[in-house]
């Protein structure tokens, strides 16, 4: 490693020195690990992280049945969004009841609709 390169807090990969770069974020991570969230303000994170843990907490009983009691049918792309928000938090279960529900609505040609009774 020749003077200048930095070595990266996320990954350890060594990148090209900030004077060279148009990228670069001056909080010691690389374009991708940046990119990935490192080095984001701890605050800034904490507080992504609790609003959307108290998304999860608070939406985690009517989350599950919107599809059939609200008639609010969601397309694969957001019952799938959903259903990874939950099980991030550890409600794998919350997600599956979610895709299960949004699998009552999708057709032979969709992704959920074999794979949840």
């Amino acid at each position: 490693m020749f003077d200048g390169w930095l070595r990266c807090k996320g990954c350890s990969d060594d990148f090209v020195p900030p004077e060279e770069r148009d990228d670069y974020t001056g909080d010691g991570y690389c374009a991708h690990c940046h990119d990935q969230g490192m080095g984001r303000d701890a605050e800034e994170t904490a507080a992504r992280v609790a609003a959307a843990r108290n998304f999860v907490d608070t939406w985690a009983e009517l989350a599950q049945f919107l599809p059939n009691d609200y008639d609010c049918t969601m397309q694969c792309a957001e019952a799938d969004a959903l259903a990874e928000l939950f099980r991030a938090f550890g409600k794998g279960a919350i997600a599956d009841e979610i895709l299960s529900a949004h699998a009552e609505h999708d057709g032979p040609d969709d992704p959920h609709y074999d794979n949840y009774p």
